[in-house]
């Protein structure tokens, strides 16, 4: 889900792609984000984060996620940045994001789909969440160059649906009973970002443009 009692979003696993996994002595050369933001450190993610971050998604979100879909952030499809605290180096903040090949699209087309997005109690009310968002929406685009990020979120968490409204982010469809947990059933919106360096085509002249010879 994409609320994260600020913000979060639940994707579903991705089985299909059997990328090689990244273990933590390959990632630990570049793994630093250079970025300037209250005290804190940003990271991607290595594999000795995982329990960590399970701990974290745990203490953000009502749905509970599987130790496969943590292991999944390796891969090289999967997007991940970790947000610690410089003074004692405590996991704080996170967004995950997968990239999906658009296999209907004859342009090389990609999509990104934020699977989940959080800050930690404590730490929220200060920007971080947005400025996660912020830098997600970044590396989708400019680096995995894709042309719409997607993300649920539970339709009552007015916060993250306000805050992904001010990212850019627009409603495509109210999804009823999308979610289940505190035994029962939650509705979802369905949101999209679409990337405004992209030329989009609807699928008839998208069509068209394909069958040309």
């Amino acid at each position: 889900m994409a609320d994260a009692k600020l913000d979060q979003a639940e994707g579903k696993e991705d089985k299909g792609k059997q990328e090689s996994l990244l273990s933590s002595g390959d990632a630990s050369k570049n793994t630093g984000y250079d970025w300037d933001f209250q005290g804190l450190h940003f990271r991607r993610i290595m594999k000795d984060d995982l329990d960590e971050l399970a701990a974290l998604h745990d203490v953000l979100f009502p749905v509970k996620y599987s130790e496969s879909f943590f292991n999944s952030l390796l891969r090289k499809d999967m997007m991940t940045i970790l947000a610690f605290d410089k003074k004692d180096s405590s996991l704080v903040g996170v967004s995950t994001a997968r990239v999906e090949e658009d296999h209907e699209s004859c342009y090389g087309k990609y999509d990104g789909y934020i699977s989940t997005l959080g800050v930690r109690p404590g730490f929220r009310r200060c920007g971080l969440g947005g400025f996660l968002l912020k830098k997600t929406i970044a590396i989708l685009e400019d680096e995995r160059n894709c042309a719409t990020i997607k993300l649920h979120v539970h339709a009552e968490n007015i916060a993250a649906i306000n805050l992904y409204y001010k990212h850019g982010f627009v409603l495509v469809e109210h999804l009823v009973n999308h979610y289940y947990f505190d035994d029962k059933n939650h509705d979802a919106l369905h949101l999209v970002h679409y990337n405004r360096s992209w030329k989009r085509f609807d699928n008839e002249s998208e069509t068209a443009a394909c069958t040309i010879v």
